[in-house]
């Protein structure tokens, strides 16, 4: 049995095993397993560790060949029998266990398994066997190792998790840097297409601008058909570049007074030979405020949100209705846009969702679906990079109302150079 000072010289040995961070952690608990083993004065002794809810394994030895084996935690071993218990086990002639037999290769009969704890969780092991100088272990040595443990095995293990904790945390820092430049590549691969798409679509409506002139009649309605859709889709690009740019906070509204009325005018004349197709007329209702102050916002933009609703409105109408446009004055301090159609609607629990990328609504009350592609991202997007909102709701007796308000005054800083103006902006 050790002396007081002795045993003050094996704490200290032990701790500093353990906080040598030179040495791998199997490295540490083999060392300490040398210093119980030396303390104690026993031949034979075992650190396992619970890996996974089925099994322990052997992690430190004295026979380095058991080092890596597996003991099922349903069998009847001393350590099973720890583990399903959470207490410790000491065996001799004078104290046997029913259920514990020693093998042949053992000598004496003490033995001692002790748990090691993390909480209230067994997470390992340590079994020492093979007194040298006689068949038992005090009280006195069973305390010592009680105590060992506790101090240092379980702060190995803890240890020890922590560094593969830090090892994960490294492959997912690695593996997130591995997606940004993936996410990098996909979106200059992605402007480089879009970008590309602009040339055939412009020469596409500018055949057909040249075959308008030697066209009449029915031939001339097709005609106009094919380049409202080639307008739809070259309108569709810019979206797909200018939804990406304000997400990213690279394309900065420049602002001027505008007239809302013109603006207006402008949006529902550009979209007539479209309107023509479906045979919807357009219903214009204004309701200016008497002495309020201007609009001030990009007026591109703001064109392209009205555009984009509008070109919404016909497409779901049904052939032959009205579509309604205008805009009034809520407050003194800000102005509404509204466009409104007769078609199916848009169901209340997808009324947020409509206006994110690549929505796809589905209409119950029709059995379909329908997806709402960028127009009405692109909208929120532009709406809120002035200050403003957007939002739908039913329209009586049927229909969809699409609203979106902006300040009369924006306060935005113009950049001194405007590279977002060019092809980019339609």
């Amino acid at each position: 049995m050790e002396t007081p000072a002795s045993l003050l010289d094996t704490l200290a040995e032990v701790s500093r095993r353990c906080h040598d961070s030179s040495l791998s952690p199997e490295r540490r608990l083999a060392l300490v397993l040398n210093v119980i083993v030396n303390s104690l004065e026993v031949d034979k002794a075992s650190i396992m560790m619970r890996e996974g809810r089925g099994h322990l394994t052997v992690r430190a030895a004295t026979r380095p060949e058991i080092i890596g084996v597996r003991v099922p935690l349903d069998s009847e071993s001393p350590s099973a029998w720890v583990v399903r218990n959470k207490a410790p086990l000491y065996v001799d002639e004078e104290n046997p266990a029913g259920f514990f037999h020693k093998k042949d290769r053992y000598v004496k009969h003490a033995f001692f398994s002790v748990p090691l704890m993390r909480g209230k969780r067994v997470i390992g092991v340590l079994n020492v066997t093979e007194k040298r100088d006689s068949d038992l272990i005090s009280e006195t040595e069973r305390k010592l190792v009680l105590d060992l443990c506790a101090r240092f095995i379980t702060a190995l293990e803890n240890e020890r998790l922590a560094g593969l904790l830090r090892k994960r945390e490294r492959d997912l820092k690695e593996k997130n840097r591995a997606l940004k430049n993936l996410e990098r590549v996909k979106n200059d691969l992605f402007n480089m297409l879009v970008h590309d798409m602009k040339g055939p679509i412009a020469e596409i409506s500018c055949l057909h601008s040249i075959l308008a002139e030697n066209v009449s009649g029915e031939n001339r309605q097709i005609l106009s058909a094919a380049d409202a859709a080639c307008g739809g889709l070259s309108q569709m690009v810019t979206n797909l570049l200018d939804v990406v740019r304000l997400e990213e906070g690279k394309l900065i509204p420049v602002t001027a007074p505008v007239d809302p009325s013109a603006l207006l005018a402008e949006a529902i004349t550009g979209l007539s030979a479209f309107a023509l197709l479906k045979d919807i007329s357009f219903v214009r209702q204004e309701f200016p405020l008497p002495g309020a102050a201007p609009l001030v916002a990009d007026r591109t933009l703001v064109l392209r949100v009205l555009t984009n609703l509008l070109t919404n409105a016909i497409r779901h109408s049904p052939v032959g209705l009205l579509v309604e446009a205008g805009f009034l004055y809520p407050s003194s301090r800000e102005i509404a846009f509204f466009v409104k159609d007769e078609g199916a609607g848009v169901p209340e629990a997808m009324r947020e969702k409509i206006f994110d990328k690549f929505a796809r609504v589905e209409d119950g009350r029709e059995e379909r679906s329908f997806s709402t592609g960028l127009g009405l991202a692109f909208c929120k997007l532009a709406v809120e990079a002035h200050g403003g909102r957007i939002r739908v709701e039913d329209a009586a007796p049927r229909g969809s109302r699409f609203f979106f308000t902006l300040p009369l005054s924006l306060s935005v800083e113009k950049r001194k150079t405007e590279p977002l103006r060019g092809k980019g902006r339609s």
